[in-house]
C-alpha cells in the first residue's frame, strides 16, 4: 500500500464509520444528537449570532458553556445560514478522522515502527465510542485532537527547533485553547510545561506566557458573566454529585471513571497496554513520551476525585481512549510476536471481531441514544412552544432541547444557567422555594429524579411523553406540570 494511501485511510474509515452512525438512525427515525447538552451548545451557538450576546436566555448573559471554543465553531451555521446539524456533524467528523491520523505519528513517535503506527490510526478510526463522539454534536472530538496534537508535536521536537522561543509561545496558545474546549486540559497544559522546563527552562517561560495569555482571557470572560473562573458547569457538575465522592471509596470511583473506555475491542490491547507504557518509559526521550502516561493516570484520577460517573458511554473520558489505543495497539502486536502463532492469530481475529461488533453495537447504541432526546426533550419542548403562554417561565434540570426549541425563558434546576441554586442542588424543598419564589410556571422533569416534588400538590401534570424507547431503556418519562400558584393566575 502506497504512503498516500496509508495517510488518506484513517481518514476514509472514520468518514465511513461515522458516516454509517448517521445512516443506521435515519433508518429508525428523526436525526438528531444523542445528549441534550449538545442543544445547550446549539443554544448559546445561535443566541451568540442572533442577539450578539453569550446569553442561553436572551437579554441575561451566563457561563453555562463548557465549551465556549466549541460554541463559537458552531456558530458559523448560524452566521452563514448552512444547515446546524450538517455543519456541527462535519466538524465532529473532521475532528476525529485528525484524531485517528494523529494517533498514527503520536506511535510513530513513540518509538514504534510504521506498520504498527498505521494499525494503531485504523484502530482509532473504528473505535465505536470515538464514532459515536464524532456524531454527538459535543465538543469531545475537538478536545481529543487537540490534545493528541500537543503530545504529538511535543515528542517530534517542534516546538524546540530554532533558537526562537516562538514556537513554544505558539504551543502554550495551543494548550490554552485546550482549556476553553473543557477546563481539563489545564492537567495537560500542566504536565507539558514541566517537561518543557526539564529541557529548556527559557523557552518553558514562552510556553507559559503563551498558555497564560488563552487562560486569562478566559478567567476573565468567566469572571465577568459568573464571578467565577471557570464556567458554572465545572461548579454545578461537582456539587450534584457530591454525594458519591463522599460515599465512595477513591479506587471504586477511579474504576467507574476508567471501566467505559475499556469496553470495546480495546479490552483485548491490555496486555499490550503494560508493553507499550513499559517502551515509552525506557527509550530515549522518557520524560516527554511519560506524558501521554501520566496524562491518562491524571485526567481519570480528577473525574475520580471530582466527577466519578461513567454514563452517557464514558463521555467525560473518551479523550483518553486515543491514548489508550496508541499505547496498547504496538504493545499487543509485540506480545503477538512473542506468543505461539496459533495463540496469536486467534487473539488478532478476536480483537478485529470485537472490534467491528462493537462499531455495529454502538451504532445502535447511537440510534436509541438520539431516538430517547428526540421523543423526550424535543418534544416537551415542541409541546411548551405550542401549549404555554409566550413569556411563561420554564423551571427544569435538562435545559437543552426544551431551549433551543420552546422559545421560553428558562430556570435551570441544574445550576448551569442560573448559577444561584448550586448550593442546594439536591435539595427539593429548597428547590420549589426557588422555583416558587422566581414565579415558574411550568416545572419539566424526570419524576424519579424530583420524586418529592414530583408527589407535591403543588405540581399538576399536564403532559407526560409516553416514549417507548425510554421506558424500554429503564426510565421513565418526563412529565410537564403545571405550577399551581401560576395555574391559578
Amino acid at each position: 500500500m502506497g504512503r498516500k494511501l496509508k495517510d488518506l485511510t484513517p481518514w476514509l474509515l472514520s468518514f465511513v464509520a461515522s458516516f454509517s452512525f448517521i445512516l443506521y438512525t435515519l433508518t429508525t427515525g428523526e436525526l438528531g444528537f444523542p445528549l441534550d447538552d449538545a442543544w445547550i451548545h446549539q443554544t448559546y451557538a445561535r443566541n451568540l449570532i442572533r442577539y450578539r450576546e453569550w446569553a442561553y436566555n436572551p437579554g441575561h448573559p451566563s457561563a453555562g458553556s463548557t465549551s465556549p471554543l466549541w460554541t463559537v465553531l458552531i456558530s458559523f451555521a448560524y452566521l452563514t445560514g448552512i444547515d446546524f446539524k450538517a455543519w456541527t456533524f462535519a466538524l465532529g467528523i473532521a475532528f476525529f478522522g485528525a484524531t485517528a491520523w494523529m494517533a498514527g505519528r503520536l506511535v510513530a513517535n513513540l518509538g514504534w515502527e510504521r506498520e504498527k503506527a498505521f494499525l494503531t490510526a485504523c484502530f482509532c478510526a473504528l473505535e465505536w465510542h470515538m464514532v459515536w463522539a464524532s456524531v454527538s454534536g459535543m465538543e469531545i472530538p475537538f478536545f481529543t485532537f487537540l490534545s493528541i496534537l500537543s503530545l504529538t508535536l511535543f515528542l517530534e521536537g517542534w516546538p524546540f527547533q530554532g533558537r526562537s522561543p516562538l514556537r513554544m509561545a505558539v504551543m502554550g496558545i495551543i494548550l490554552g485553547l485546550l482549556c476553553l474546549v473543557r477546563p481539563e486540559g489545564l492537567l495537560l497544559g500542566a504536565l507539558l510545561f514541566l517537561a518543557s522546563f526539564s529541557k529548556s527552562p527559557l523557552k518553558a517561560l514562552a510556553f507559559a506566557v503563551g498558555m497564560a495569555f488563552c487562560l486569562g482571557a478566559y478567567g476573565a470572560f468567566n469572571f465577568h458573566l459568573s464571578g467565577n473562573p471557570f464556567p458554572n458547569t465545572f461548579y454545578a457538575k461537582a456539587a450534584e454529585y457530591r454525594e458519591i465522592v463522599e460515599k465512595l471509596p477513591l479506587w471504586v470511583r477511579f474504576w467507574r471513571v476508567v471501566f467505559p473506555t475499556l469496553v470495546g475491542g480495546q479490552i483485548l490491547l491490555l496486555p499490550g497496554l503494560l508493553v507499550g507504557i513499559k517502551k515509552a518509559l525506557s527509550s530515549e526521550g522518557k520524560a516527554f513520551k511519560a506524558v501521554p502516561i501520566l496524562w491518562l493516570f491524571l485526567h481519570f484520577l480528577a473525574y475520580a476525585l471530582r466527577l466519578p460517573v461513567g454514563y452517557q458511554h464514558g463521555r467525560y473520558a473518551m479523550p483518553l481512549i486515543p491514548i489508550l489505543i496508541a499505547l496498547g495497539v504496538p504493545g499487543t502486536i509485540e506480545l503477538w510476536k512473542r506468543t505461539p502463532r496459533l495463540l496469536a492469530k486467534a487473539w488478532a481475529i478476536s480483537t478485529l471481531l470485537l472490534l467491528l461488533a462493537f462499531l455495529f453495537l454502538g451504532a445502535k447504541a447511537y440510534a436509541t441514544d438520539v431516538g430517547i432526546i428526540q421523543c423526550e426533550m424535543v418534544n416537551v419542548a415542541r409541546w411548551i412552544s405550542e401549549n404555554t403562554p409566550p413569556g411563561s417561565l420554564i423551571a427544569v434540570h435538562d435545559i437543552g432541547a426544551i431551549g433551543y426549541f420552546s422559545g421560553r425563558e428558562i430556570l435551570d434546576l441544574a445550576g448551569l444557567v442560573s448559577p444561584e441554586v448550586i448550593p442546594f442542588i439536591r435539595d427539593e424543598k429548597r428547590l420549589k422555594e426557588f422555583m416558587l419564589s422566581r414565579g415558574a410556571d411550568y416545572f419539566v422533569t424526570f419524576p424519579s429524579w424530583y420524586p418529592e416534588l414530583a408527589e407535591d400538590p403543588t405540581f399538576v401534570p399536564l403532559y407526560s411523553t409516553g416514549c417507548g424507547l425510554t421506558l424500554k431503556a429503564g426510565s421513565d418519562n418526563i412529565v410537564v406540570y403545571g405550577v399551581q400558584k401560576a395555574l391559578s393566575k
